[in-house]
């Protein structure tokens, strides 16, 4: 700095005393004094770069070395320093050239070492091994650094043994050197998986050398693969400071901040290193992930076909990319990805479970459970695998007992997971183990109280087991929790019309359909909704307002279960039972369910095949035996066409799965009465407790009084039934009946003859009263 002043000084001084120099011969002179005041010597610029060097400065002990090589290009301490500060740029091919002519002009013991340093990391493991055979490193092997790089050509050259003990032999000699040290922590990392050795070592090394770039960067490697993210951080962080052009640890960092959810600070570095790198695969990869992970699909596709074009093999983009293509649905593309990404990886677990839930979103249970079944061969306890067989299993309607077991197990392993128990509670209750299936399904909502899967599940398995009132009260809790959510009142709607409650369920159609109209309005496109609404608006018989509504839906959303079951829906209120048939055979295709089947059942009926719509319903209940509704459909049709026996054993099903049905327990109460007194008697005292003073239950309990000859209970229970429903003509001939058989055949003739001479009592009633008639004059 003092030249340079002085130089200007004494430029300054020329141009004031010689007035007769031009501008340009001013500014040549200057400039002359200048450079030859500036220029640095050899050994200076040498000792410039070797202190910027020292101090991170790479850039500018290169421009420094450079300089210097100008003056002497066959300096071998610049060409050496030139070396170091390529490898250091992680320009290793750059570095071994100088290396080379560094030897060339001295033969250094240190220089050797870095040529071979500088080899391995160029790739070229090969001809170090080569020259080493030829004795072209002879002077070094003694070294333990040089043992330490030649350890890693021989491990990497498949002389793993060879390389074993070279690096035994380096760190005998200097287990404190950090090149040694963390090329031995490589060793017991890679290829005696001894984790825990190799993570102690390198704390040691740091600790000793905490500016050694190479054991952070092992160190951090080693921390991601525990999934210790915040401290593999900490390690990549710096690394990344003392040596920012190592662009493999700028990946990794990012890669970890992405791992914990640090977005923003993971995007900042990363917009960097894609702005200077756009083509970098490694930049790319993560640029798609991060896509991937803000939901850009499309964008993420992008990303991922540059590294692709790149690297073909790349397990990473060949992974990410089958998960972006099969989110858009792109399911052919997603498949054949995984099958390359399998061809190349054939361990690669979670390309195995996507490939099985691919299959199942392209509806191939078969080749799923295959893929499912391969996994748990390696991993008995493999959860993902487990719930994708037992999916596979449940599409094919292969047998409950392995999705229980698989169900059970999985429980076992994640007790805390919500999905597990649901699937477990459905299962069981479709075998007919209504109380486990419920108390799987209650301790799901246990752990989940607030979710509305856990609500929903526990009002189905509540309304499968036909017990309504608990239904009715679950339901109604979830009204108060989510007082916006439409869906508890369309729930209270379909419970109310089960209780024959028509005016309750009118009045819960409409304040589903006010909740339902203020959600489509926050969410327009919320086709869930909107098929609501139109079931909503069919269930109230404003057919029309649900044609207009399904008329202006998405082409896309034509084939929508939720639409072809109201489309199916409507025909059958306008009396179409042949349009509406082959819409809810769709549907139930496509989303099998209870309501969408009865619907089904009832077009059937309604075109005049009765038989048809009986089979469709058993085939229903033989697969699901705990499906009360269905029961109740079949026990009613039956009791109408006058066949007992098959309406006896149905409502004897509804009963086992709804034990609180209070029709159910009366009409078999009736239908038991003769066969099988004591039973019916059971069955019509539950009822009564259910609800007292009914006049019908009343009516069916004294005629089972009748049956096991208690006469006078049953003349009493007939007179409370009377006294609630007078002058009804069946309880009138029901107690001229009960009279008969207590011997009281006067009045009973009285009300049979009263009977008879009533005008409008129906015919059928007036000959079974004059046919009773005729059988006591006869006695």
């Amino acid at each position: 700095m003092m030249a340079m002043n002085f130089c200007f000084l004494e430029a300054k001084y020329i141009k004031t005393t010689t007035a007769s120099v031009s501008r340009w011969a001013q500014w040549i002179v200057l400039c002359v004094a200048l450079g030859a005041c500036s220029q640095a010597s050899e050994q200076e610029l040498l000792d410039r770069a070797h202190i910027a060097f020292e101090q991170g400065d790479a850039r500018t002990a290169e421009i420094d070395t450079r300089t210097a090589l100008q003056q002497n290009p066959s300096n071998p301490v610049a060409r050496r320093l030139l070396g170091e500060i390529y490898l250091f740029q992680q320009n290793s091919v750059a570095a071994v050239d100088e290396f080379q002519r560094s030897l060339e002009a001295a033969d250094e013991s240190e220089t050797r070492v870095l040529y071979a340093q500088a080899l391995l990391a160029a790739g070229r493991g090969a001809q170090l091994l080569e020259m080493n055979s030829k004795n072209e490193f002879v002077s070094v092997n003694e070294n333990p650094r040089y043992l330490a790089v030649l350890a890693g050509a021989q491990a990497g050259g498949g002389q793993l043994q060879n390389g074993r003990d070279s690096i035994a032999a380096a760190i005998a000699m200097d287990p404190s050197d950090p090149l040694v040290a963390t090329t031995n922590a490589f060793f017991l990392l890679v290829y005696s998986d001894r984790l825990e050795e190799a993570r102690t070592a390198l704390q040691n090394v740091v600790t000793m050398h905490p500016d050694y770039t190479d054991a952070w960067s092992l160190l951090g490697g080693i921390q991601q693969v525990r999934s210790e993210y915040a401290e593999a951080e900490e390690s990549y962080e710096k690394a990344v400071q003392l040596n920012s052009y190592r662009v493999s640890d700028r990946l990794n960092l990012v890669t970890v901040r992405i791992d914990q959810d640090k977005t923003e600070e993971a995007d900042g570095p990363l917009q960097r290193m894609l702005s200077n790198n756009p083509n970098h695969p490694g930049v790319n990869y993560l640029h798609g992930r991060m896509l991937i992970e803000a939901g850009q699909n499309e964008e993420a596709l992008t990303a991922f076909q540059k590294v692709l074009n790149v690297q073909p093999g790349h397990i990473g983009s060949l992974y990410l990319s089958a998960v972006a293509n099969a989110a858009e649905g792109n399911l052919a593309t997603a498949r054949d990805q995984l099958d390359r990404l399998l061809a190349i990886q054939r361990d690669h677990v979670s390309g195995h479970l996507l490939l099985a839930n691919v299959h199942l979103l392209m509806g191939n249970p078969v080749e799923a459970e295959q893929v499912a079944r391969s996994i748990l061969q390696d991993n008995q306890m493999n959860y993902p695998a487990m719930a994708a067989l037992a999916t596979a299993l449940n599409a094919q309607n292969k047998s409950n007992d392995e999705s229980i077991a698989l169900y059970q197990r999985m429980i076992e392993i994640r007790p805390e997971a919500v999905e597990p128990r649901l699937a477990l509670g459905s299962a069981l209750m479709q075998t007919g183990d209504s109380a486990g299936g419920l108390a799987q399904t209650l301790a799901a909502h246990d752990l989940a109280p607030d979710s509305v899967q856990t609500w929903e599940s526990l009002i189905q398995a509540h309304l499968a087991s036909g017990d309504l009132t608990a239904a009715k009260t679950e339901a109604m809790a979830y009204a108060e929790q989510q007082p916006q959510n439409p869906r508890p009142s369309f729930y209270l709607a379909r419970i109310a019309l089960q209780e024959n409650d028509v005016s309750g369920a009118n009045a819960y159609f409409a304040e589903a359909e006010v909740l339902l109209r203020q959600a489509i309005d926050d969410e327009p496109d919320n086709l869930a909704f909107q098929g609501l609404l139109i079931d909503t608006l069919v269930s109230q018989g404003k057919l029309t307002e649900a044609g207009v509504m399904l008329a202006n839906l998405p082409e896309e959303a034509a084939k929508n279960p939720a639409v072809l079951v109201a489309r199916g829906r409507i025909a059958l209120a306008e009396s179409k039972p042949a349009e509406a048939e082959p819409l809810l055979r769709s549907a139930m295709d496509e989303a099998p369910s209870t309501l969408t089947l009865l619907w089904l059942g009832g077009a059937i009926k309604a075109q005049g095949r009765r038989d048809d719509a009986i089979a469709l319903l058993n085939d229903w209940v033989a697969e699901y035996p705990t499906d009360a509704l269905v029961h109740f459909e079949l026990a009613s049709t039956y009791m109408l066409m006058g066949r007992e026996k098959e309406a006896s054993e149905h409502y004897q099903a509804v009963v086992t799965y709804g034990p609180e049905n209070v029709i159910v327990l009366n009409n078999l109460a009736w239908l038991q009465r003769k066969d099988d007194p004591q039973q019916a008697l059971l069955h019509i005292q539950k009822a009564d407790e259910l609800a007292p003073n009914n006049p019908q239950i009343l009516d069916t309990y004294a005629m089972v009084q009748l049956e096991i000859g208690a006469t006078a209970e049953a003349l009493a229970l007939n007179e409370r039934a009377q006294v609630r429903m007078q002058n009804e003509p069946s309880l009138l001939y029901n107690r001229a009946v009960i009279l008969r058989a207590a011997g009281q055949t006067t009045e009973a003739m009285q009300i049979l003859e009263e009977i008879v001479a009533t005008d409008g009592i129906a015919s059928a009633m007036k000959q079974e009263a004059q046919t009773l008639i005729t059988e006591i004059q006869g006695q």
